[in-house]
């Protein structure tokens, strides 16, 4: 993989590359000499044999450490717990080497198990702080750089070893771990310190909601069959792995003492990582191409089946050494890659609870099952011969890879049948050599509608060449197909497919010849950009733009004012089409200082014309634009265009959104403020969170639900989850209490012949207030699928709404879940009180509630004859909402004592709504006998 340069990546994402790199050096160093140190310091002192109890030790430790890890994580922002374990670990490495100037024994034992920790936990808190700190698209590009920069470090620590361990002592080498974890701590807290908007500094507070226990968590994730796949091949490759590790170790105490086997291990891990790292950089995604995962999973057991039988056959320590250096060289780079991929196979839901079960529990249990074994074996055969025992483990090894390849590669295929893949979102490259003969081999026979969609796989399989599909696409009729071909060739292709590409310019279809013309602009050949720059006078102007385009970007002084003149007549053109080219046009000159004529165009009376300059605004985004899209989020036909143009102003559109949210509660506030918290979720700064929390109490049910759902949204990039837990209660209960109100109002109700319409608007408050509650449990309690309970529970039968129950009742706790229970559960069978009717619907009228409810509160007191209705149908006719001020008319028309009624009417005469004036003109043609229409 060609990786991009510093010097190309924007300053902000290239520091914090920088500060992310420096502490994976660091990580992956210090686990090295920590790793070096510890096997040296116990092997010198005891027997090898006992390698088999350390591997049960370090497996139980492991396993502990992960669990609390687990159980902690969710609690302190991430960067915190880092400094925090940093700070533990520091003192355990200083204490230990202070403790080794004594003789005893115990302390290499100690040694030993910390150098596991330094190994594994280290790594853990990297990976979990680089995940919050790169977004997926970003960590495609960067991954690669940090990978390389670890093994780099690791290269450089491991020839340090053999001299510092001679010169100053095996133990002193403990000392350099310290600071090589000091500068991970350091690195992770300068980062986070420059990177406070990104990360959340909330302390931790409050308590977490209940999960289900972990064993019938494990056991569920077990019944799953990809995952109990993975599980067994990893536990397999965890054994064969374990036994080629111990045999290398205590072939390596036979050989070596004190400082030389430490210097030996120092060695044999900087060459090994000097060829994982030409592996890593040349070699590894040719392997995945070419093999897919079924061959990236098989290199390892293959390699180790040949080594562990010629150190079976023949007995020497060379093929020990062997066999660990192909470990070495394979497991964590192609090895490595290959499994991240089958993770791909597993719903997305389940994948970071897959991980986290397959390779933190899997593989520490998979360590102390060998352990067991090794104790009793160690003993009673010989060194070489055990390594029969990791031959047979590498050939059920193969066979599981086998199992899992199949496995993986029928999901992919049926998640692109159904439509549901997508890779955008995966931080692991992607390459799989029989998934993409299948993806060709659908291109090829795909029919036009489909295509577009198998286009959106191609750019996540990264360093595949498509160029012949696309040649073949090119050649089809569709326009879509047809410019989608255009656009990967121009920048793939050949000077053969630049001449194809030319002819096109003369295409039938307009769309053809502005793709077509796009794509040859930057030929340098005078007859290419003469043929362009007569587009100037093409009939069609998306082609005439086009090519305005084309002449601007050429710098050259005279195609640049002549593409001017064509350009000023577009833009004041009486022809809505001419503007609508016009403004695709702006979107793709790449000169600055066009926002005014942009402004402009955004202001054009023409809907496709503002729609088309909301695309330039995504395309092209100016600070100075922000003002005059938001007010376009209040038009129906064009918000989510102006959503979209919104978010890609990022950060730079926060101070100009967050005051309609905070304003919403005003008379006459901006109608399209319910739009804003989607867009603010979009944006993903979190210093958003507090005028999304202000918005979670919003009267309007519209904005409400959209600030509940953004809110918990923004949250998932939060560092920690806890801190914010009690909030989440809090809107929660909140919202049950709403929906129990409703609940109560539909009861007393539900008889009244009058409020049919009223009670359909009262069931949706309900549902909508019901949905919220669903949305912040699903963010509450990640373990479960609440959206799935909510589905069941409002669409599914009676025996799939009496297991969502039974869960609820398993997995909430406390008074809430008593409260959501009793409300989902209601039975309330008492005859409703009629007498209150009247003063349910005056209440709900005074309430400010939704306008349907209003509304139908209006019309049922209207039909019952509510004598204070009248007073209230007046003030409803200035009300915001077209549909009350249309029964407040009514109303008003149908009470006695409404003697106003023919100067309400008139007043009405010249509403903005048809629905509203319509009425009104039949009110007032009627007369005082408004009760003929």
């Amino acid at each position: 993989m060609a990786f991009r340069t510093l010097s190309d990546l924007p300053a902000p994402e290239r520091s914090r590359l920088i500060y992310v790199a420096v502490g994976f050096m660091c990580v992956a160093a210090a686990a090295l000499i920590a790793r070096s140190a510890g096997d040296a310091l116990f092997l010198s002192y005891y027997s090898a044999s006992l390698l088999s109890y350390m591997y049960l030790g370090t497996a139980f430790v492991l396993i502990v450490t992960s669990l609390a890890f687990g159980a902690v994580a969710g609690r302190i922002p991430i960067h915190r717990l880092i400094i925090r374990a940093c700070v533990v670990l520091l003192i355990l490495i200083l204490a230990l080497r202070v403790a080794l100037e004594s003789d005893w024994g115990g302390f290499r034992i100690a040694a030993y198990v910390l150098s596991d920790l330094l190994v594994n936990i280290p790594m853990l808190l990297f990976w979990s702080f680089a995940a919050l700190v790169f977004n997926p698209r970003e960590a495609k590009r960067l991954y690669g750089f940090i990978g390389a920069g670890g093994t780099t470090a690791c290269i450089l620590a491991g020839f340090v070893v053999r001299p510092l361990a001679s010169q100053f002592g095996t133990p002193n080498l403990l000392i350099l771990v310290a600071l090589l974890i000091a500068g991970f701590m350091l690195s992770v807290a300068r980062l986070s310190k420059s990177e406070a908007s990104r990360q959340s500094q909330t302390t931790a507070a409050g308590g977490t909601a209940k999960r289900p226990s972990r064993s019938d968590y494990y056991l569920g994730l077990l019944k799953t069959t990809q995952i109990r796949g993975m599980f067994l091949l990893v536990a397999s490759a965890t054994l064969t792995l374990t036994v080629v590790d111990y045999q290398f170790k205590a072939g390596a105490r036979a050989h070596y003492e004190g400082a030389e086997l430490a210097g030996f291990f120092g060695n044999f891990y900087a060459i090994a990582s000097i060829v994982a790292l030409v592996l890593q950089l040349f070699l590894v995604h040719r392997i995945l191409q070419a093999g897919g995962v079924m061959l990236g999973l098989a290199l390892l057991p293959c390699g180790l089946f040949l080594t562990t039988v010629g150190t079976s056959v023949f007995g020497e320590f060379s093929w020990m050494v062997s066999s660990k250096f192909i470990v070495q060289i394979l497991s964590f780079t192609v090895d490595s890659a290959a499994l991240q991929m089958l993770y791909l196979g597993i719903a997305k839901q389940s994948r970071s609870q897959a991980r986290a079960f397959v390779e933190g529990i899997g593989k520490p249990l998979a360590i102390a099952l060998t352990g067991l074994a090794l104790v009793g074996t160690v003993k009673l055969v010989p060194l070489h011969i055990l390594a029969a025992g990791g031959a047979i483990f590498s050939i059920c090894w193969l066979g599981l890879v086998r199992r899992n390849s199949a496995a993986y590669v029928s999901a992919l295929i049926n998640s692109i049948g159904a439509g549901r893949l997508d890779l955008a979102q995966e931080t692991t490259a992607f390459h799989d050599k029989t998934f993409e003969t299948h993806v060709r081999q659908a291109l090829s026979s795909a029919k036009d509608d489909e295509v577009p969609y198998l286009l959106d796989l191609l750019p996540e399989m990264e360093d595949v060449d498509w160029t012949p599909e696309f040649r073949t696409l090119l050649k089809r009729e569709d326009p879509e197909v047809k410019i989608s071909a255009i656009d990967y060739l121009n920048q793939y292709g050949n000077e053969q497919d630049q001449s194809v590409i030319l002819m096109l310019i003369r295409h039938a279809n307009p769309d053809v010849r502005s793709a077509a013309i796009y794509a040859s602009a930057l030929m340098v050949e005078e007859e290419a950009i003469e043929e362009i720059g007569q587009k100037l006078e093409d009939d069609h102007p998306q082609v005439r733009g086009a090519a305005v385009a084309a002449m601007i970007n050429s710098g050259d002084l005279d195609r640049l004012l002549d593409a001017g003149v064509v350009l000023k007549d577009m833009l004041s053109s009486q022809n809505a089409e001419d503007r609508e080219a016009a403004a695709d046009t702006l979107a793709h000159i790449r000169i600055g200082g066009l926002s005014r004529p942009l402004i402009g165009l955004l202001q054009d009376s023409e809907t496709v014309v503002r729609r088309r300059s909301l695309e330039a605004c995504k395309r092209r985004p100016d600070s100075q634009l922000i003002p005059v899209v938001i007010p376009l989020l209040a038009d129906p036909h064009l918000a989510p265009e102006a959503a979209d143009a919104l978010a890609a102003f990022e950060s730079d559109a926060l101070d100009h959104l967050i005051p309609y949210i905070e304003l919403s509660r005003l008379d006459g506030a901006f109608t399209g403020s319910f739009r804003v918290p989607e867009i603010l979720a979009r944006i993903g700064d979190l210093s958003a969170l507090p005028a999304l929390l202000q918005a979670c109490e919003a009267p309007d049910l519209n904005l409400r639900k959209e600030a509940i759902g953004a809110y918990c949204r923004l949250l998932q990039s939060a560092s920690a989850l806890n801190p914010f837990i009690p909030e989440l209660q809090r809107i929660a209960n909140r919202e049950v209490s709403a929906a129990r109100s409703r609940q109560q109002t539909l009861h007393q109700l539900k008889e009244a012949q009058e409020a049919t319409v009223l009670r359909d608007a009262l069931r949706a408050e309900f549902n909508a207030h019901l949905q919220n509650v669903f949305t912040l449990l699903d963010t509450s309690t990640p373990n479960v699928n609440m959206q799935t309970i909510y589905l069941s529970l409002t669409r599914g039968t009676d025996e799939s709404r009496a297991n969502a129950l039974e869960v609820l009742d398993n997995v909430l706790e406390g008074d809430f879940k008593g409260g959501l229970l009793s409300l989902l559960e209601s039975t309330d069978t008492k005859p409703p009180d009629r007498t209150t009717s009247a003063k349910i619907y005056l209440d709900l009228m005074k309430d400010g509630a939704p306008e349907w409810v209003t509304a139908g509160a209006l019309y049922a007191a209207t039909e019952e004859g509510t004598g204070e209705a009248g007073d209230v149908a007046r003030k409803f006719l200035s009300h915001d909402s077209a549909v009350v001020r249309e029964t407040a008319l009514f109303a008003l028309s149908e009470l006695d004592g409404s003697g106003d009624l023919q100067e309400s009417a008139s007043m009405l005469m010249k509403d903005p709504d048809p629905v509203v004036r319509r009425l009104a003109a039949s009110l007032s043609s009627a007369g005082e006998g408004g009760r003929q229409i």
